[in-house]
Order: C-alpha cells, then sequence, then structure tokens
C-alpha cells in the first residue's frame, strides 16, 4: 500500500471525525448549526484544516484498533486453529505479501476496508451522540432535520460495524486460503 493512499485513509477518518467534533461544539454550547453553515471560511484555513483531520484521523484510528482488538481476535480464532495462531498469523500475511504481488495488492485493499470501516463506526457513534445532544442543547425550530440525521447515522454506526465485521471474518480466510494455496505451489 502507497503512503498516498494510507494518508488518504486517514483524511477521510478525520473529515468525519471534524464533522463529529463540530456537532459536538455546537451542541454543548446550544449553537446553532445554521451559524456554521452561513460562515465563508476563506481558503487560507484549507491546509490547516487539512492537517488537523489527518491528525484526528491517526487518532481514531488507532482508537478504533484499541477497540476492536479483541473482536478481531475473536475473528482470528474462528479461522484458525490454537496451533495455526500460534505459528503466528502475521508470518503467513508476510509470506503471501512476498510471494504474490497480485495477493498482496488484495490484502493491502482489505486492510483499506478494515481500517476505514473501523474508523467509521467510531465516527458515526460519536455523529449520533453529537447530533443527541445538539437536539437536547439547542433551540432549533424544526428537530426534523437532525432527528432524521441522527436515525441514518445511528443505522450507518451499525451497518459499518455489521461489514467491518464480515470483511475480518472474510480477510482472515482468505489469508488462510491464499497461504496455503501458495504452499502448494
Amino acid at each position: 500500500m502507497t503512503t498516498t493512499q494510507v494518508f488518504i485513509e486517514l483524511l477521510i477518518t478525520g473529515f468525519g471525525s471534524l464533522v463529529w467534533i463540530v456537532l459536538l461544539f455546537f451542541g454543548i454550547n446550544g449553537l446553532d448549526f445554521k451559524l456554521f453553515l452561513e460562515l465563508e471560511i476563506s481558503n487560507i484555513f484549507l491546509l490547516p484544516i487539512t492537517g488537523l483531520a489527518y491528525i484526528i484521523g491517526i487518532i481514531v484510528d488507532r482508537i478504533g484498533f484499541q477497540l476492536f482488538k479483541k473482536k478481531e481476535r475473536k475473528n482470528i480464532y474462528k479461522v484458525f486453529s490454537d496451533d495455526e495462531v500460534r505459528s503466528n498469523v502475521q508470518f503467513k500475511v508476510v509470506y503471501i505479501i512476498q510471494n504474490s504481488n497480485h495477493l498482496k495488492s488484495k490484502i493491502d485493499y482489505n486492510r483499506s476496508r478494515l481500517r476505514l470501516t473501523r474508523s467509521w463506526i467510531i465516527n458515526f457513534f460519536m455523529i449520533t451522540m453529537s447530533l443527541v445532544i445538539y437536539l437536547i442543547t439547542a433551540d432549533y425550530e424544526n428537530t426534523l432535520i437532525p432527528l432524521s440525521l441522527l436515525v441514518i447515522s445511528f443505522f450507518f454506526c451499525i451497518l459499518s460495524f455489521y461489514t467491518w465485521n464480515k470483511l475480518s471474518g472474510d480477510y482472515y480466510k482468505n489469508i488462510k486460503s491464499s497461504f496455503e494455496n501458495l504452499k502448494k505451489t
């Protein structure tokens, strides 16, 4: 995986995090979100905002990794026996990467999808919580819009978790079958 791909992943995660941070800020302070939408932000702020999004993306990615480590370990044990896990699943990944460029590309792509869905579980959850706070504190005439966004965000949080869990299980199944196939050749 190239550095550019990882950078873009972290930006996508970071910009999503900025959404809930802004929503949380407006909710805690009882501000109308229309204020933010009416702001004219100069292009000169795009670079620092992008840098901030990148840093926040790294933080959320690491938090997600820690939060879902146990669940991922369970997915590993669903695919690999205790002996295989002891012989190191990571060794199998390295072996595949060293012996097949095609499979290396697939592994990189699947890891990218895992990181993005894992991070967006957190982002969608935090967007949902920020909208709850916003609905409680803001003096908003039409609550239908934020309430609709809350429901949609919560739905995507659950959908992201389901997708991440499936991708995680499939990732380790692919590792196992790819390693076994490469060992045969």
